[in-house]
Parts: structure tokens; sequence; C-alpha cells
């Protein structure tokens, strides 16, 4: 899930090029109130806030004057804590997997997709990494920090996320609008109660606007997962949503649940495989 700056260059130009760039949060507005919209509109979003959107993508938006939207997670901002996801690899290519505690080992082998002792391939994690998400996030930070302490890792890792003053600077810019991806974004919405889903939803939107002093109206569903009463909460505090259902959006589309295309480098490094994937062919 890689979109290294020299293809993000490319693909602001080559879509500035057959579509206009325009900010989420503006094409929202315009969609709620019936306004004109451009025929052919794209909006550009980053989730989680890592510290690379500030390093290398903030610097080619100012410098083309592109809006964006980032989806910062609240109570990560300014740790070097890691999610859990993150933490899950780290331990999979590790040596030593034969040496944990049985319950651990238990549970690792109910969601490997390849043989302990053999170092797994970059889909077997991301294969692994999705059968832990049937898990709830206690038992899966439970069974993660009793790993980490058996392997001796650490549960931090060197500063992934932007912090508030990189966040600040983003905001500040007029490009960048940030949006909610909850507190702690691991926390996956339909395996949690009704006060934690409100607790995510709410706290995330009160920290950002406490730290970037200004309304945060944008939210983002943790892997696109979402229940009816997770709606309605956002419904009632945002003015937009984004999902990781792909599609394209009309003028008409729900504004709580929008649809989005992913571009990672591998399917998006040609001009023409770029419009191939936000055509919907690819």
């Amino acid at each position: 899930m890689v979109v290294s700056p020299e293809t993000f260059r490319k693909h602001i130009q080559w879509i500035g090029s057959e579509y206009e760039l325009m900010g989420l949060g503006e094409w929202i507005e315009r969609a709620i109130n019936k306004q004109t919209l451009p025929d052919k509109a794209c909006c550009i979003t980053f989730d989680d806030g890592w510290q690379d959107n500030y390093e290398f993508a903030f610097p080619i938006l100012k410098e083309t004057e592109t809006p964006a939207t980032i989806f910062a997670v609240s109570h990560m901002i300014g740790t070097q804590e890691l999610f859990w996801p993150n933490r899950l690899a780290r331990i999979l290519v590790h040596e030593e997997l034969k040496n944990l505690r049985n319950d651990d080992r238990s549970w690792l082998m109910g969601i490997i997709t390849f043989q302990l002792g053999v170092r797994p391939t970059l889909d077997q994690v991301s294969g692994t990494i999705a059968n832990a998400k049937e898990y709830d996030d206690n038992r899966i930070q439970d069974h993660l920090n009793s790993i980490e302490d058996t392997l001796n890792i650490s549960h931090a890792g060197n500063q992934a996320l932007a912090d508030w003053g990189q966040l600040r600077e983003m905001s500040n810019s007029g490009l960048v609008e940030v949006g909610s991806h909850t507190r702690y974004h691991t926390r996956i919405l339909p395996s949690l109660s009704e006060e934690a889903v409100s607790a995510e939803i709410l706290g995330s939107k009160h920290l950002l606007q406490e730290q970037l002093n200004r309304p945060i109206r944008l939210f983002c569903y943790p892997n696109g997962d979402v229940t009816d009463f997770a709606k309605r909460q956002v419904e009632a505090h945002y003015e937009g949503a984004v999902t990781t259902q792909i599609g394209i959006n009309r003028s008409d589309a729900d504004v709580y649940a929008i649809k989005r295309m992913a571009v990672h480098d591998d399917i998006s490094g040609r001009r023409s495989d770029l419009f191939a994937r936000l055509s919907g062919w690819l």
C-alpha cells in the first residue's frame, strides 16, 4: 500500500489534466446544498495521518496547489505506539516464533496463513492480519503484548504518524483538511459496544478540534467497517464520511458512505493504469 513521491506527483499531473481536483469537504458541501458540481471531480484522501504524508506528500501538494484530506487517528498522534497490524507483521517475520507460550502459539496458529519456521511473503502477512481482525481488539492486544514480551520486542517503534505540529502546519496551509479516523483505529467499530463506538467517533473529533483549533467535518470508518449505530453517530456529528468501498460517487451519493479508489504504485504507476483504475476497469 505504497505510492512513491514520484508516482504521486505524476498522479496529480495526470488527474489534473482530466478532472477538477478539489477538496472532499467542498465536494460534500456542494452536494448537500445541491450546488453545481464539476462534471468530473477528483478528491485526494490519506488515511491514518502517517508522518510520510507530511514529509513527502505535503511538499508536492503545496508545489501543485492541490487540496487533500488526511484522516488522522487522534489518540495515536505524538506517540510512538504502533497500530496492531504493524506489530503483528513485525512478529510474523521473527525467527523464534516456536518459543511462544502455548496460548499465544495456539492463537497465532489459528490465524497464520503459512508454516511456522518459514519466512512469510507479504501476501501471507496480509492474509494473517485479515484473519486476526475476526478477534476483538482486547484479545488481539493481549496476545501481542504477551508475544512481544516473550520475544523481547518493544511495543513501540519510531514515530510513524505526523505529530501535532506537522498536522497544524498542514491544516493551516489551507490545502489540507484534517478529518477523524477515530481515536485508535484498531478498535473496529462492529466489535465495540455502543458506548465505546461513541467514544471513538466523538472523542477523536473533540481532540482534533481542540488541538487544531478548527472544525472537524469529515470522518473515515476504520477498515471501512460500519454499523447502523455508528453511521447514525457520524451523521449526527459530521458533515460526511468515507468508506473503503470502491466506486464512483454521483452528485446524489450518500455523503456518509462516500466510495473511494486506492491507487497504489503497483496498479497505478502508468497513466493508462491510473485511468483504468479510476474508471473502474482495473
